[in-house]
């Protein structure tokens, strides 16, 4: 399962951000983001929603280069 923006709907299935009313209406700039290239998805398997943030190699190998 993707978490980057997404939700549960009200009978528990995953609503991915494209789907979510708030990108479609562009209510806080995410979507002109994503349009414009400026937005990065990455989906890692195996790290916890708290932890990646705390994990070494995520960072070095997908975060930094992003930041060059």
């Amino acid at each position: 399962m993707h978490s980057q923006f997404a939700v549960y709907n009200e009978t528990e299935d995953v609503v991915n951000m494209e789907d979510r009313e708030e990108f479609k209406s562009d209510s806080f700039g995410l979507k002109s983001l994503w349009d414009e290239g400026k937005l990065t998805k990455i989906t890692v398997g195996g790290i916890s929603h708290l932890n990646w943030t705390r994990n070494d190699s995520f960072i070095s190998e997908y975060l930094v280069p992003l930041l060059t």
